[in-house]
């Protein structure tokens, strides 16, 4: 893959992303200067990242429910999701002394997506979001992909291209687990298995939103049938591009579970899950070249988990630091928003299957 960035090297920018994901833990946003050097190679640091937790404020049962609304009511909630996001941004921003930006790159929170039927929304993408700032304020990225045949996702993999290049594969676990890597000098990705959608879907039923550090499903045995019937779902075994979403959750894997859950404990359907998860992520890391694994997403904080990753993957696995951890998805954000307002690709075909590499998303400006 070669792209050309010669009228941007010797050049830094300051974007801000933001990412809001399955795992409805809450709104990320990251403050990010991204540098090109003479040689077009890109680094980013992040100046600041702050997640606003959904435990305190209505949204997270209001983005749970959003799939079953009706349109009239699905955009109503839209726009109070981006005058949300908005009064975050803006707060964020003059709490880092409203720093001059160069692109805002914002990603919405997911509620439907099925790209084989051409249909992926976004809600939280309205021209509202341009309010008050004077650069390009880019969102809805995953539609013109769907346009053109593609998954519309995972879009994170250019910042892995152009950030993270000295990794074998970039996996981040959230709700869903994805990872890229470079296969016949080609960047690919895909979604592997859900992972904290279903955990904390499961730890919800013992009264908490998540599995602290995994404990819960150390103290649980792996149901065996569980985790092979999980492993043989159709998914795991077609070949990418693919992309997973809550519609395949709620129409594959939630009654698979609730099969299982009338005779078993949470703590062994926990465990099951995450070792469901271990072996589809080291089967995938099977692929592409040797080298070390960087892992990103709040589930590196689940240490069952890494634990189960280092049972059945000899690669070398590397945490990323704990900001780049939490904040990778709106770090990829903020790029993404920046190549697009400099008219650059920032979705590559080989990742999505779409019919060509192009420049994704709508830029509102005031």
């Amino acid at each position: 893959m070669r792209m050309d960035f010669s009228d941007l090297k010797n050049q830094s920018f300051l974007a801000l992303g933001t990412m809001s994901g399955t795992s409805l833990d809450g709104l990320d946003l990251a403050l990010v200067r991204f540098s090109v050097s003479a040689a077009e190679k890109w680094t980013f640091e992040l100046v600041k990242g702050h997640t606003v937790s959904y435990d305190s404020i209505p949204w997270r049962d209001t983005l749970r429910n959003a799939v079953h609304l009706p349109p009239e009511k699905l955009n109503e909630i839209s726009l109070k999701f981006s005058q949300f996001i908005l009064q975050e941004m803006h707060q964020f921003w003059r709490a880092e002394g409203s720093p001059s930006l160069d692109a805002i790159g914002s990603h919405g929170h997911t509620v439907f997506h099925e790209p084989a039927k051409g249909i992926t929304v976004q809600i939280g993408n309205t021209p509202l979001l341009a309010h008050g700032f004077s650069c390009p304020v880019v969102g809805d990225f995953r539609v013109d992909d769907v346009a053109l045949g593609g998954e519309g996702a995972p879009l994170v993999p250019m910042a892995d291209a152009l950030l993270f290049a000295g990794y074998s594969h970039c996996t981040n676990i959230g709700g869903f687990s994805n990872t890229s890597c470079v296969i016949h000098d080609q960047r690919v990705a895909w979604d592997i298995s859900p992972v904290n959608i279903l955990l904390n879907a499961l730890s919800e039923k013992k009264g908490c939103p998540f599995d602290d550090r995994g404990g819960w499903a150390r103290s649980g045995t792996p149901i065996g049938p569980l985790v092979d019937a999980l492993n043989a779902l159709p998914y795991c075994v077609a070949k990418g591009p693919k992309s997973l979403a809550w519609e395949d959750v709620a129409r594959t894997y939630l009654p698979l579970l609730v099969v299982y859950e009338k005779k078993h404990s949470i703590e062994d359907m926990l465990a099951s899950v995450v070792e469901h998860a271990a072996q589809q992520m080291a089967t995938a890391w099977l692929l592409g070249a040797p080298g070390p694994v960087l892992l990103t997403g709040g589930g590196v904080h689940n240490d069952f988990l890494w634990e189960r990753l280092r049972y059945h993957s000899d690669r070398i696995l590397v945490k990323a630091e704990k900001d780049t951890a939490d904040f990778k998805e709106a770090i990829a954000f903020a790029l993404l928003g920046l190549l697009r307002s400099k008219g650059k690709i920032n979705v590559l075909s080989s990742v999505t299957g779409a019919s060509r590499d192009h420049s994704a998303g709508r830029i509102f400006s005031n």
